[in-house]
């Protein structure tokens, strides 16, 4: 097997909260706004990925696992590591957002609204040039009604 086939099967594995988060997305707003999955977005010699992203927008999300059962991402080598990342990316111009296995599960929508409401921000600050305003219209529902 080659190099680029294991990369290719690694990214097309999507782990459980990864695949709930693209139905959540999908049910929510359809075919809209969809998200590019493990973008890679730092320099050559880094493996960092989103798990999430809108590149035109820089906005990411990354899914959060593991919490409540000591996975790696609660270590203090990997939350090192982490943070790493998430400050290069902001550095970079992008805005990360977090979201665990609860928030999927007790608030769905909420997830997708405030990813969409940082969607429509970041497009109105790349068309306008200036901070845009607080008070967003909602974000649609895949059939158009709220």
């Amino acid at each position: 097997m080659t190099q680029r086939k294991k990369t290719t099967d690694r990214l097309t594995k999507l782990s459980s909260l990864e695949t709930a988060f693209i139905r959540l997305w999908k049910l929510k707003f359809g075919p809209l706004r969809l998200p590019l999955m493990q973008y890679r977005f730092a320099a050559p010699d880094r493996q960092w990925r989103f798990d999430f992203s809108w590149i035109p927008q820089k906005v990411a999300v990354e899914i959060v696992g593991g919490i409540w059962t000591g996975g790696g991402h609660n270590r203090g080598l990997r939350i090192t590591k982490d943070c790493e990342k998430e400050n290069f990316a902001v550095i970079h111009g992008w805005s990360v957002l977090k979201y665990t296995t609860l928030d999927l599960r007790t608030r769905p929508d909420q997830v997708a609204e405030e990813i969409w409401r940082l969607l429509d921000k970041k497009e109105s600050v790349t068309m306008s040039g200036a901070d845009a305003s607080c008070n967003l219209a909602p974000a649609p529902s895949k059939n158009g009604l709220r």
